[in-house]
């Protein structure tokens, strides 16, 4: 009988090269699998006493199907970690081309008086950047075409309005330098760049969805990638470069010069 690789596999062919975490009685997974090994029990029981001190509710402890045990988790610094006094932050794009748009073209203030015609409608209407609450406004058929109103009821919508050009490129300077800072504390070299490279970068963030997280992308396949392979092909040659100048030439193409 003809035996495929896959049938000869013992399965120790898979390594696990590193594992972390934390979990109940468990500060890391050492101490988990020690646990699990000598049979230790990780999760507590409480008493009447200690869950109506903790906020339980004494009708609700005197059902009996109510489990007077949960498995405890700790933080670093030994903290119970709950979810209490918790905000948790859901992003979504659903509705960001009617944000693009009400920002884009604005919306129409109906308090304003710019008079109307003879049919009723409003002359030269004055458009002005919407407000959060009108983005709201303008986001909750589609927000709830998406999600079922028992989700939507247990959220506070925050719209958020698309970064602007100023902002991106304040955000692609900060992504320059700490790409700078990493050159600097591993190779001891100085990364020198000019506005233009962060106007290149800028540019080519033109995604709505991705935004400023195109930068990422853009830096990590051509900038790091162009300057890594140098570095190293200099290290091999014996070399080590003290100064990195990038420069943007013709059909934003980047070049570099090694000092």
């Amino acid at each position: 009988m003809h035996q495929s690789p896959m049938d000869s596999r013992s399965g120790l062919e898979i390594a696990i090269i590193g594992m972390a975490g934390r979990f109940p009685g468990a500060r890391n997974v050492d101490e988990f699998w020690r646990n699990l090994r000598d049979g230790v029990e990780s999760i507590s029981f409480f008493t009447d006493q200690e869950l109506e001190s903790s906020g339980i509710d004494p009708v609700l402890l005197s059902k009996p199907n109510y489990v007077k045990a949960k498995g405890v988790l700790e933080d670093a610094e030994g903290r119970e970690v709950d979810f209490r006094n918790t905000i948790i932050l859901l992003t979504s794009n659903v509705g960001t081309d009617l944000i693009m748009h009400a920002t884009r073209y604005g919306v129409i203030d109906p308090d304003e008086e710019t008079g109307v015609d003879a049919d009723g409608k409003p002359l030269n209407p004055v458009s002005r950047r919407p407000e959060p609450d009108e983005l709201n406004n303008i986001l909750r058929t589609e927000l709830q075409r998406t999600f079922k109103p028992a989700f939507l009821g247990r959220l506070t919508v925050v719209p958020y309005y698309p970064v602007e050009d100023d902002v991106l490129k304040k955000i692609v300077h900060l992504k320059l330098q700490k790409v700078a800072d990493r050159i600097l504390a591993n190779h001891q070299a100085v990364l020198q760049f000019d506005e233009a490279l962060i106007e290149m970068v800028t540019e080519r963030c033109t995604e709505v969805d991705s935004g400023a997280r195109n930068a990422d992308a853009i830096l990590t396949n051509t900038l790091l990638a162009d300057i890594s392979s140098e570095i190293l092909s200099q290290m091999a040659a014996g070399k080590s470069p003290k100064t990195i100048r990038v420069k943007v030439g013709k059909n934003s193409e980047l070049s570099y010069k090694f000092g």
